[in-house]
Formats: structure tokens, sequence, C-alpha cells
């Protein structure tokens, strides 16, 4: 991708998200926000001050930032809210997942994608609303519990989703990184704009690509770039495992909804010589983490298992 082209695509990809308050073109989520979710609302009762809260306190301020795509489904963003208060908070509890304990919610760890993370004061109102849904429909605590290890996927987890996603950030070896060769995701070439770097070395949309190798990795291990590459299962508001999120590879391939094509992410399908080595580093990761050798040597192996992302 020249300079020229570089800089014109993020000038159209910034103007888009300005344009469609800042959730639009080039949404980096998928059909299930990015988290890998088992559930059915849980049906909060309709005088709780829980639900008064979220009607008066936090539905305005989602208002500002994130209904305009997750009430529409605009650009495949999945759909939990809506502009109507009172509507907007049954189609949040149906969605399932997002009432939970402040450490397993979406709503506080999803962090930067096509739109902005919440605010610092946003965080505290949902929070504080989270804990009030917790109390009152005797939901499921925080399972902050420090202990090493993931969950199953088939059994009960004794830590937060917060928690999996710090320890699989502190999993990640810079020795597995080298020696997998995953950094090589951010020379993946898009048809017409170039390699996904190109865009990516700002950390645009919560993605970071970027051509120093050692950088990219530092920034892999944060949030939100982490969730483009493993995320948490949670079910009934309980986190089960880390796993996959496919994002990389799902995203070349989504449909987009803009009529005006140019504000759309642009199209790629990642070859085996790319998405092999992102995989073994994702898949060496997380079995790493549950086994409790985070610090062991790396084999060069490569990984195995660590069970199915989100679709």
């Amino acid at each position: 991708m020249t300079a020229s082209s570089s800089l014109r695509w993020f000038i159209v990809a910034a103007l888009s998200v300005c344009a469609t308050v800042a959730c639009g073109a080039g949404d980096d989520t998928d059909s299930s926000g990015g988290w890998t979710t088992s559930s059915t609302g849980s049906g909060g009762s309709s005088a709780s001050s829980a639900k008064q809260f979220y009607i008066d306190k936090v539905h305005p301020t989602f208002d500002l930032n994130c209904t305009y795509c997750h009430a529409t489904g605009d650009n495949a963003a999945p759909i939990w809210a809506h502009n109507d208060a009172e509507n907007s908070y049954v189609a949040i509890d149906e969605y399932g997942n997002l009432i939970t304990a402040p450490s397993n919610s979406l709503l506080l760890l999803q962090g930067e994608h096509a739109g902005p993370a919440l605010v610092p004061k946003q965080k505290d109102l949902v929070r504080e609303w989270l804990k009030l849904e917790v109390k009152e429909r005797g939901l499921s605590g925080s399972g902050n519990g420090s202990g090493s290890g993931g969950g199953s996927g088939s059994g009960g987890s004794t830590i937060s989703a917060e928690t999996a996603l710090s320890q699989i950030s502190d999993c990640m070896n810079l020795e597995v990184w080298n020696g997998t060769m995953a950094y090589i995701v951010a020379d993946a070439q898009t048809v017409g704009w170039g390699p996904c770097r190109g865009c990516h070395n700002t950390g645009w949309a919560g993605a970071f690509l970027d051509d120093d190798t050692d950088l990219m990795f530092s920034q892999t291990k944060k949030l939100p770039f982490l969730l483009k590459w493993v995320t948490a299962k949670i079910e009934d508001g309980v986190f089960k495992d880390i796993v996959p999120a496919h994002r990389f590879a799902n995203k070349g391939t989504e449909k987009c909804t803009h009529e005006d094509e140019t504000l759309c992410h642009p199209n790629y399908v990642l070859p085996p010589s790319v998405q092999d080595p992102l995989d073994d580093f994702v898949n060496e990761t997380i079995e790493r983490w549950k086994s409790g050798t985070c610090d062991e040597p790396y084999d060069g192996g490569g990984g195995g298992g660590g069970g199915g992302g989100a679709p």
C-alpha cells in the first residue's frame, strides 16, 4: 500500500466512523460481538431499580456511541440495543450474557472496535448498573479467583473472563510468537489496499498490526487488541473458557452493508502461509495457559487444540 493510498483509506474510514457515531464502517466485531456466548435473557423485573437505573443513566450514554450500529445491525454489528430505552433494555436482556457480573460482561471488556471504547464515566455507570442487576437477579458473582489455568469449556470456572484474559495475556510468550511467526498476519494482503499493517499500525479498530514484530507482540497482549486473537466463552453469564477469536480470518469475507463501497473494509482471504502461523500461536498459548506451562521453552511443535472460536 502506498503512503497516499494508506492515508486515503485512513481518512475515509475515519470520516465513516464519525458519520455513523463511531460504530459503522469496518466494524471488527462478528455476529456475537466478538464474544462466544450461549444464553437467553433472564427477564429482569419491569419495576426493578436496576432497570430504572439503566433507563435513566446508562441508555442516554449508549445513545451517544453505541445505539446507531447495535440497534440497526449496520455493517453486521450484533443487535442488542434499541433507540427507545425500554425496548433497549429488553433487547440487551434477550441478547444474553451482557447482563452479568461486570467482570464477565462484554459491555465493559470489549474496548475499542470500529466504535470507541466506553469512556471512564460510561464504564462507571455500566458497572454500577450491572452490580444492581447481579444483586436483584441473584446472578453468579464475578468469579475473581486468581488461580492459574483456564476453564475446561464444559465445566464451571472459578475465575472471571476479565481475570482469564489477563492470564492469557501474561501467558503469551515472545519465543512462541517468533517461533510460530504469528506476526506475519501484519503482511497479509487485502484486495486493492495493500497489507493489513498499512492501516492497523496505529491500532485502528482494535487491531494492532505492525512491521515492528516486538512492538506488535507487546500491543497484542493488551486489550482491546488481544480480543482479535482470543476471546472468552461465556455461558449463562459465567466464564467457561478462552477460545480462538478467528477475527483476522473472518473479517476479510464479512458482508458490507454500506451503499458506498469505499466505506467498506477491504476484502481478503488469509492463505495457509498466514493462517497456520496465527493458529499455531493462539493454540499453543491456550494449551500453555491451561496446563500452567506458559514459561516452558518452545520446541517448535505448534499449537494443539484450544477449542472452537466464534463463527
